[in-house]
């Protein structure tokens, strides 16, 4: 048996909004745009593609300023057009998640205080604890025997670690912590993973 087709609701969420006053994001219009680029350490060259948006800043029913975004697209794809190119990367990706990330994970650019100064402490405590991990990896112990072939694999491991991950593994080490007298001691264990 077959249905009527049914109307489509109405819009009531953008009613809320204006009447409501809440800062609305609406999308004018948007371009597309292409080139050619080859850094100086690649050999093939690129295709960026860029999307230029042009969003009106709106609260309530006034026009508080207008703005505009990009998203830029590297491929190495030659055929097609830049338009379908993009809309194709878009249907591809998430893009929420990658908006969300630079406020996830490492805080440098969301330090909780309250001048550029200290976020800029942050962002040079946040690279010191990189660079401390690129350093662990390029230095493992060497082995003889049969463990000849692991400082290898660990370089690997260490140099593929995520941020989050090497601070577990190298900063946070359990140990057992005893209270002997009149003195802490701290065990540390033998061997970690």
């Amino acid at each position: 048996m077959q249905t009527t087709p049914r109307q489509r609701p109405d819009d009531v969420k953008e009613a809320i909004v204006v009447a409501r006053q809440f800062e609305n994001q609406r999308p004018r219009s948007a371009g597309v745009a292409e080139c050619t680029s080859q850094p100086s350490a690649c050999r093939k060259t690129y295709r960026p593609v860029v999307v230029q948006k042009a969003i009106a800043v709106e609260k309530g029913e006034r026009l508080l300023c207008d703005t505009v975004g990009h998203s830029v697209y590297v491929t190495d794809a030659w055929v097609g057009d830049a338009e379908a190119l993009a809309l194709s990367a878009n249907g591809r990706c998430d893009r929420e998640n990658l908006r969300a990330q630079p406020s996830g994970g490492v805080r440098a650019l969301r330090a909780p205080v309250d001048h550029l100064g200290s976020n800029w402490a942050y962002r040079v405590r946040t690279a010191l604890a990189w660079n401390l991990k690129a350093g662990w990896a390029l230095t493992p112990p060497a082995r003889a025997g049969r463990w000849h072939g692991q400082p290898q694999a660990e370089k690997r491991w260490v140099v593929r670690v995520g941020f989050k991950r090497s601070g577990n593994a190298v900063m946070r080490l359990p140990c057992p912590i005893v209270r002997t007298g009149r003195e802490l001691v701290y065990r540390l264990p033998g061997w970690n993973p």
